[in-house]
């Protein structure tokens, strides 16, 4: 288990905003725009804090009062908008003539951040390589981080070969996966639902191209799971003492899916990264947990 949901702002999205916030702060940006179904506007409040951005914030409206309420009491302006996760980003594009878009899904520096993920696992995996990572996903900053970083390592002579990279989706709202299935390079439209793993849905991919080729160069897989998969997931980390969001938990349902059909041995060595803390979707655990 790589445990990134115990970063300072309780998600991995900190090591994407670190990096880009640290650069933008550079170029002598003050006020900044970004768009979040909650955990990287945490983070992004969070270094605003620490560096001294003045920064606004759009959320869906449903987001999870507890990232809501984080975000505000770190300083940010928030502005929860009503609609789709597309709407949100629709509204804070209206605003970029005003401030600086610092966007997180299209940002390149956010990705030099998120591929200190592949470092780390590297170093902790005592310079060497597992077989295989696993990780949940919305965007797919993840997966791309962990292709870049695996590649810069490769690259550079210190290890000789890219474990594979499985992404895993949440079944009501997988437009990444939707490509996949279709052997597709273009957005296939799909149908999205409300998932308890708001962290990670979308409607509309982002970083297709990318995303995919991250997966395919590296013999990995896309995967969508069920909401009862999530939930079932959550619990059972939990009980491993891992309390992590349902968001997070969508990687172990894939996971355990990608073992039960031979796609991961019992003698690969794997790393699921833990992506969000628990204690941000406590009423969400909760209520699905029937606690």
């Amino acid at each position: 288990m790589k445990m990134d949901f115990l970063m300072p702002s309780g998600s991995f999205k900190d090591r994407g905003v670190a990096v880009m916030l640290n650069y933008l702060k550079q170029t002598g940006v003050t006020k900044i725009l970004e768009d979040s179904s909650g955990n990287a506007g945490s983070s992004v409040a969070t270094y605003s804090a620490f560096l001294g951005f003045d920064s606004r914030i759009f959320v869906p409206s449903n987001a999870p009062v507890a990232k809501q309420k984080q975000m505000a009491v770190l300083g940010a302006d928030v502005v929860a908008i009503t609609g789709t996760r597309d709407d949100v980003a629709a509204a804070a594009y209206a605003e970029t003539d005003k401030r600086f878009y610092a966007g997180h899904n299209l940002q390149p520096y956010f990705l030099e951040g998120t591929k200190t993920l592949a470092f780390e696992i590297w170093e902790q995996c005592g310079f060497e390589v597992p077989d295989a990572i696993v990780v949940p996903m919305g965007q797919g900053s993840n997966v791309m981080g962990c292709h870049i970083g695996f590649n810069e390592l490769f690259s550079a002579g210190a290890i000789d070969r890219i474990p594979r990279i499985y992404g895993i989706q949440a079944e009501n709202a997988a437009p990444y996966y939707a490509a996949w299935a279709a052997c597709s390079n273009v957005p296939v439209e799909i149908d999205a639902k409300p998932t308890i793993a708001d962290g990670i849905a979308s409607s509309k991919p982002v970083r297709l191209r990318e995303v995919l080729a991250a997966v395919r160069e590296t013999e990995g897989m896309m995967m969508a799971v069920s909401e009862e998969e999530i939930c079932d997931a959550t619990r059972r980390l939990a009980e491993g003492g891992f309390f992590v969001e349902p968001t997070t938990a969508a990687g172990a349902a894939g996971l355990s899916r990608l073992i039960a059909n031979g796609s991961i041995s019992t003698i690969d060595r794997v790393v699921l990264v833990l992506t969000g803390s628990g204690l941000k979707a406590v009423d969400k655990i909760a209520t699905a947990l029937k606690i």
